[in-house]
């Protein structure tokens, strides 16, 4: 049952009709979104729709909790540290994860997560969880991978099978993540 900030219980027709509105702006405002996500991108990451889906799935993972904003200039200065091998290699990323101490104090989190833990620590375990994610794929292609469902939620339930994103891809984060690869006609 949903509840409103001040605690009342809204019924189940309620919260449908809310959700389709919700559902509704976002698919408005979704693209202005996603152009302003690629425009950030490095060129090699935005013309490869392989390394592009893979970005999105980082971005998404970040952003649980912390502010869009601090997530972008993040997941681009992560790109940027560790190249191809944040998609191809991740491997070699966990074991230079020392090198995600500079970018500390670009990412930006909830002061509710702040206190339970800190920043660099919410931020590495995002940044493991995706590399962990990258090893299951085991050289399989994400976007191909996505593109051979058939519907979104196929794709959705896809990524919420695998044990490692349903522990750090809340559900709105993974539709947000499936709606942008699925409206953004990828390179």
């Amino acid at each position: 049952m949903a509840k409103s900030h001040v605690g009342l219980e809204a019924s189940e027709i309620e919260t449908k009709l809310m959700t389709a509105l919700l559902e509704q702006v976002g698919r408005i405002l979704q693209p202005d979104l996603l152009k302003a996500l690629l425009s950030a991108l490095p060129e090699e990451v935005a013309t490869n729709k392989e390394k592009t889906t893979r970005f999105l799935l980082l971005l998404a993972i970040l952003d649980q909790q912390a502010k869009s904003a601090s997530v972008r200039l993040t997941a681009v200065k992560i790109y940027k540290t560790f190249g191809d091998d944040l998609f191809m290699k991740p491997q070699n990323v966990l074991r230079r994860m020392d090198r995600l101490v500079p970018l500390k104090e670009d990412y930006k989190i909830s002061p509710a997560i702040g206190r339970v833990l800190p920043r660099f620590g919410w931020m590495v375990l995002r940044v493991g969880a995706f590399l962990i994610y990258e090893m299951f794929l085991n050289n399989k292609r994400l976007s191909t991978t996505l593109g051979e469902r058939a519907s979104p939620n196929e794709a959705l339930n896809s990524l919420q099978s695998n044990p490692v994103l349903e522990a750090v891809l809340r559900d709105k984060a993974a539709r947000l993540f499936i709606s942008w690869v699925d409206i953004q006609p990828l390179v």
